[in-house]
């Protein structure tokens, strides 16, 4: 099964098992809290057919899962682009900090990515330069592992709304 290629606090990668359990008879899946997409992730590899949305309000977020959707090869160059500029994860962590405001939406999706991988808790902005998950976690098959995430995001609608949307939108059997 493939997992979520992000770090996310409050994130259900251990549960998500669980959680799959007891979701009931569903003909479309809706996920307002988007995160790290464990749930979602999973739901889709056990029901590839149905109808799924998902969405989440934190516009770096967003832009990682639609680029992702949309662009992962372009995504994936840019981030080997940083990576090989930056040997020095202070450096990169630094750049990234101080430009983010100007990226378009590719670069911001891929320094999103990055800060999931090279800060303490993989909270992005918030979370403090880690020397440690710069050479651990912000690896060559961490990155590659985006291919074959992305091809679970095909067919899905992924939104930057507020989550009352979501919950609002007409549907049958949501």
């Amino acid at each position: 099964m493939i997992k979520s290629p992000l770090r996310y606090p409050g994130g259900k990668s251990r549960a998500v098992d669980l959680i799959a359990t007891l979701l009931p008879k569903f003909d479309e899946f809706r996920e307002p809290f988007l995160g790290g997409g464990s749930v979602f992730l999973n739901v889709k590899q056990r029901f590839p057919n149905k109808i799924y949305w998902v969405n989440d309000l934190y516009f770096e977020l967003f832009k990682f899962w639609q680029i992702s959707q949309s662009n992962v090869d372009e995504l994936i160059k840019k981030i080997y682009e940083w990576r090989k500029i930056f040997t020095v994860g202070k450096d990169l962590h630094k750049f990234l900090n101080e430009n983010m405001q100007d990226f378009n939406d590719l670069e911001r999706a891929a320094a999103f990515f990055i800060f999931n991988r090279i800060t303490f808790s993989g909270t992005s902005l918030s979370g403090g330069f880690s020397e440690a998950a710069f050479k651990g976690r912000f690896t060559e098959s961490s990155i590659q592992r985006l291919v074959n995430f992305a091809k679970l995001l095909n067919n899905v609608k992924i939104t930057n709304y507020d989550y009352q949307e979501l919950v609002e939108a007409d549907g049958e059997n949501v």
